[in-house]
């Protein structure tokens, strides 16, 4: 039974980074998390903003479908048979249905959506290899206010990941644990 965030399967060691950001974020604001799994760091990220009383827009978007090209997810076919699914019911059983927006798609296409300097947060962690991140950089980034933060995982541990990041923001990020922050000045 799921009882709070830890409870969902997943990985999740950017605790610090909501934190933070939830915090900067006035009322108003829009969160895009790209990449949710089973949703145990967009609950996290639904509690901080719940906590915070704030007025917070939080859209996951995921293709929530199992491919080919990954074996080592394959392996939670069994399991959860119906990733959207067992997504929307942990979402659900933590409260957290009126704070969340799940929004199935490819990354790419989803990003089309909404409008250039429309999000106040946008952290990626969907398909790590080129040219997917590459992508999500290129998509993503004019979604992103000025003033706004764009981060993502698994910068230390995905060489397609550093690498786009690095030729994106010309080696200009921060690092943080396995993730990588950056700001978007004004112009």
């Amino acid at each position: 039974m799921i009882q709070t965030y830890k409870d969902i399967q997943g990985w999740f060691d950017y605790a610090n980074i909501y934190d933070k950001q939830v915090d900067l974020l006035k009322n108003g604001s829009t969160i895009v998390e790209v990449g949710c799994w089973l949703g145990k760091s967009s609950c996290y990220l639904a509690e901080k903003i719940k906590e915070s009383g704030k007025k917070i827009k939080l859209f996951c978007v995921d293709i929530w479908e199992y491919t080919d090209d990954d074996p080592y997810y394959l392996s939670f076919r069994e399991t959860h048979p119906d990733l959207l699914k067992a997504f929307r019911s942990n979402v659900n059983a933590l409260g957290f249905s009126k704070i969340i927006k799940a929004v199935q798609g490819e990354s790419a296409m989803v990003s089309q959506t909404f409008h250039d300097e429309s999000i106040d947060f946008i952290f990626l962690d969907g398909n790590h290899h080129s040219p997917f991140i590459d992508d999500d950089l290129k998509l993503w980034y004019p979604k992103l206010k000025y003033g706004g933060c764009i981060a993502g995982n698994d910068y230390i541990d995905a060489p397609d990941v550093r690498n786009a990041v690095n030729k994106f923001f010309n080696k200009k990020v921060r690092v943080d644990g396995s993730c990588w922050i950056y700001y978007k000045m004004a112009k």
